[in-house]
């Protein structure tokens, strides 16, 4: 199996973004994201890398996770703020609203098959432009950035995949954002009925 571009990535972004180098110099984060890097491309059995096999177990991530990825990976070297909370929870609800179109009908729950939609995208990419635009009417320069950098890498063919949705969407991106937007309801009901 070919490792992509988009499994080294996705790999040492991950493991990155999972070691806790927060109270580290900057200079000792960088390092540990090269050797997360490294770690990433070193030959294993059969000379499949760990991004390799991370990648066997989760196919190419999408283009808008890597961009949520990198935007946190760059809060965490101290070159990003982090995103204000109104703007998480806007791509938490963006993400995982286009996760509830696509996957359940996808799997056959309902007549229409939106994933076939994105191998000739023309009305997906008109709704991809209106969230955009939205997005940035809002100023929520993340959202923007994922769908955005989503809809180029489609253009530019940078994935395998010739279906628009594999750029925007992938499980993990949706299933994030679902959780998230539950823990943030279940904090928000937790602070309203004891206050502190």
């Amino acid at each position: 199996m070919l490792t992509t571009w988009v499994a080294y990535l996705a790999f040492t972004l991950l493991l990155f973004l999972l070691l806790p180098v927060s109270r580290l110099p900057v200079g000792w984060r960088w390092a540990v994201l090269v050797v997360a890097l490294v770690l990433g491309a070193l030959p294993l059995i059969d000379g499949l890398s760990l991004a390799g096999y991370l990648r066997a177990f989760t196919d190419d991530l999408a283009i808008t996770s890597l961009v949520a990825l990198s935007a946190a990976t760059l809060v965490r070297l101290g070159w990003l703020s982090s995103p204000v909370r109104q703007h998480k929870l806007e791509c938490y609800l963006l993400f995982a609203l286009m996760g509830l179109a696509l996957y359940p009908a996808a799997m056959g729950l309902g007549m229409l098959d939106p994933y076939r939609l994105g191998y000739s995208p023309d009305g997906l990419l008109l709704v991809v432009a209106v969230l955009t635009l939205l997005m940035l009417w809002r100023g929520n320069l993340l959202a923007v950035l994922m769908l955005t950098l989503a809809t180029l890498g489609y253009a530019l063919e940078l994935k395998a995949s010739g279906n628009y949705w594999d750029y925007l969407l992938d499980p993990f991106i949706v299933l994030f954002a679902l959780w998230s937007l539950c823990r943030d309801l279940v904090l928000g009901v937790f602070r309203r009925l004891w206050p502190a």
